[in-house]
């Protein structure tokens, strides 16, 4: 017999921040063609400690943003997806505080809206097209 368990409370956010952060991403990837390759997810979450320790080797570490928009001019935009209650890591925040003494712009984002308001802005600050 199935029985329905519920997902713990972590998980469930998690799989909020992914369907929004897949959602605003497939409507930009349609909406925009221009845009595309200029705006990427990176994947630092793994499935099993097996694939986890090998991601590491490889250089995937802790905190890093969800996304990456390569925006006009040489700029690079990190973009951290968050539900309404989402939270930080401690390793995010440091990541978030590497970027922003290097001179990166950091943003955290917990709607479509609110991302396509970031990728506007930073077309609108280039005069281009929108």
């Amino acid at each position: 017999m199935f029985k329905f368990v519920a997902p713990s409370k972590q998980a469930a956010t998690f799989m909020s921040e992914v369907a929004t952060q897949a959602k605003a991403f497939q409507n930009l990837w349609n909406a925009r063609p221009d845009l595309r390759g200029r705006i990427f997810a990176i994947n630092n979450n793994s499935i099993n400690g097996i694939k986890g320790a090998m991601n590491k080797a490889m250089g995937v570490i802790a905190g890093v943003a969800d996304m990456c928009y390569l925006k006009p001019e040489g700029k690079t935009c990190w973009i951290e997806w968050k539900t309404d209650i989402g939270k930080q890591s401690p390793q995010q925040i440091t990541f978030e505080k590497l970027c922003r003494s290097l001179g990166h712009e950091y943003h955290i984002v917990r709607s479509e809206a609110e991302f396509i308001k970031i990728i506007n802005d930073g077309l609108d600050n280039r005069g281009e097209d929108n």
